[in-house]
């Protein structure tokens, strides 16, 4: 390990609480600062790994209607061949239920380092997809690790928290309220009327990081809104177990893997929803529940049958 690698370590070793973030990466792993063409470059090993576009490329790419493809049980009660035609937005394992219907999504999304680390292989299979990807720095740090050769043929944009950036401090609590207050790209939580206890937004510009909300949809909520679609059909958000007690469409019996979408839906989950319900209210950006048994209650985000949508849709190119 060469000195710059330990002198990394070091540092994020003697400020652990500000860089605990850090310690998901790989210490053979290095992300560049921003170059003067808006890229940044991943090293492994002080080596050229990848070349990562600047996310505005992708800026207002889009208009109109997209799918948002979750991986809760109830998906597997509709034929997605039916949305192949409308730009899609899948994330984690929803590459198992894509392959069954042979459809590509425009846009793929994983954040959570247990995802790159426990299941590769789906990592690997939504790479061979030739879709373009959102992915974490330490999800970025493991493919390095494990298979740095997917990288030769991927379609990568970096994906950050706007408090869990690569090789910077998180925020304080107060200095995040801050941020959420001032800064225009935040929209902020209606429901919180003592702004100091503002905590949960919504990034209108991703380039300046992503909101957490403790499921991948809520980002995908927020790169959505960054590729300029106006209208969001959100299939599989369950947020909790189906009557068979499964929390996910695909492998729940062979190889489960733990949830807290149950344990976070009062602190994180809802109030990050309510954050979209109240976005919509004064932008043009609609967001739908294909789920008809989400946690999720159709006052904070409306629900509407997959039927009805198709139908649509369908209208919509027809005219």
């Amino acid at each position: 390990m060469d000195f710059g690698r330990l002198l990394r370590l070091g540092v994020y070793a003697a400020f652990s609480g500000k860089y605990k973030h850090m310690s998901y990466i790989h210490p053979s792993f290095h992300l560049s600062r921003v170059l003067s063409d808006g890229s940044r470059q991943i090293l492994w090993n002080d080596k050229l790994a990848y070349k990562l576009r600047p996310l505005t490329n992708l800026k207002a790419k889009h208009s109109g209607a997209c799918f948002l493809l979750a991986t809760g049980p109830s998906i597997n009660n509709v034929d997605l061949s039916k949305i192949s035609n409308t730009p899609i937005i899948a994330v984690n394992g929803a590459v198992k239920i894509l392959n069954q219907y042979n459809i590509k999504p425009q846009y793929y999304m994983i954040n959570d380092v247990s995802f790159f680390r426990d299941r590769f292989d789906y990592v690997e299979e939504v790479i061979d997809l030739n879709t373009t990807c959102f992915f974490s720095a330490p999800g970025l740090s493991e493919i390095c690790n494990k298979n740095i050769n997917l990288l030769a043929k991927a379609d990568v944009f970096l994906m950050e928290k706007v408090n869990h950036q690569y090789g910077r401090a998180r925020l304080t609590r107060r200095q995040l309220n801050k941020k959420i207050i001032t800064d225009p790209d935040c929209f902020a939580n209606p429901n919180f009327i003592d702004k100091k206890q503002q905590n949960i937004a919504f990034s209108k510009n991703i380039e300046k990081g992503f909101f957490e909300g403790r499921t991948i949809v809520y980002f995908a909520l927020q790169a959505a809104y960054y590729l300029g679609f106006s209208e969001v059909y959100i299939l599989g958000m369950d947020l909790g177990p189906n009557t068979e007690g499964k929390i996910r469409a695909y492998d729940e019996e062979d190889n489960p893997c733990p949830s807290g979408l149950v344990s976070h839906f009062d602190n994180h989950i809802k109030p990050a929803f309510e954050t979209v319900n109240g976005l919509s209210k004064v932008e043009e950006f609609s967001v739908y529940n294909l789920s008809e048994n989400s946690l999720l209650p159709s006052s904070i985000i409306p629900k509407v049958s997959f039927e009805k949508v198709i139908e649509k849709l369908t209208r919509a190119r027809a005219c």
